[in-house]
């Protein structure tokens, strides 16, 4: 007979294993619900908050179909002087505002937007990304670089050739709301380009040593255990700095940047900068 010890032994060892199936069942779940029900992911090229839903769903390996608006569609002209055309987004929440995604299986009947809200059921699909962390450093840096990144982008994006400006509605709009409604200077950004890009590549190169993760060969990651919301929060402010033609990244950015938009189908603005 068995001695209480071995018993102890033989029971510790059928719960590990049971524990252990149960985690690849539910991992297998996971790919199976990432795989059998595709979304629709519903964006503005340009918008960073839409890319970060973009790349989070292709570092996990989710997916989808891409449906691209004009910037313009949904804006009400008679609150956005005369600007703006169509329904847009609207249709999909009652409001003028992306990203959404929509699919069998989605919370809230199908439809769900906010991006951190999507970034956090995308997460329950598949394996593949860690939680924000909260850094400080990381915050400081996103902080720091917003105000220059506004300057830099806001008179370029709309020159992209991207479905976000396909109509000359969305430019209005664009301009418009940056310009009467935020007070934002077009002109006076455009003209201090020369010294906002060497600020702008001061503060980029300042992102290197934030770098913790990624073997060599594999993509670079903020943390050491791997892909994280603060990657998913870091990256779109890179990719859209790609609309600056001479801005150049210190080279472990670069190299961030290029191989994760890469990994996830992610194109930049590199080819089209101005």
């Amino acid at each position: 007979p068995q001695t209480m010890a071995a018993k102890w032994t033989s029971l510790c060892a059928a719960a590990t294993a049971g524990a252990a199936a149960t985690i690849a069942i539910r991992a297998i779940a996971r790919r199976s619900v990432a795989s059998s029900s595709r979304l629709t992911i519903h964006v503005y090229d340009h918008c960073p908050f839409c890319v970060r839903i973009e790349l989070l769903a292709g570092a996990l390996g989710i997916e989808y179909d891409r449906v691209v608006y004009g910037y313009g569609e949904g804006a009400d002209p008679t609150k956005c002087g005369g600007t703006g055309y169509g329904v847009g987004p609207v249709a999909l929440t009652g409001k003028k505002m992306l990203p959404v995604i929509t699919g069998a299986g989605v919370p809230k009947g199908g439809t769900l937007g906010e991006s951190l809200e999507i970034a956090s059921f995308l997460c329950t699909l598949a394996p593949g990304c860690a939680p924000a962390t909260g850094r400080g450093d990381v915050a400081d840096w996103l902080k720091k670089i917003a105000p220059i990144s506004s300057k830099l982008t806001r008179p370029r994006l709309y020159k992209m050739p991207v479905k976000d400006w396909a109509n000359e509605g969305d430019v209005a709009y664009a301009r418009w709301k940056y310009s009467v409604k935020m007070g934002f200077d077009y002109a006076a950004a455009e003209a201090a380009t020369p010294e906002l890009v060497v600020e702008a590549a001061s503060i980029i190169s300042e992102l290197a040593p934030l770098l913790k993760g990624g073997a060599p060969g594999e993509e670079a990651t903020l943390n050491e255990w791997g892909f994280s919301i603060d990657d998913v929060l870091v990256l779109p402010v890179l990719r859209n700095l790609t609309a600056v033609k001479g801005l150049t990244y210190a080279p472990e950015v670069q190299a961030y940047l290029d191989d994760w938009c890469k990994a996830t189908g992610v194109e930049t603005y590199a080819k089209d900068a101005l």
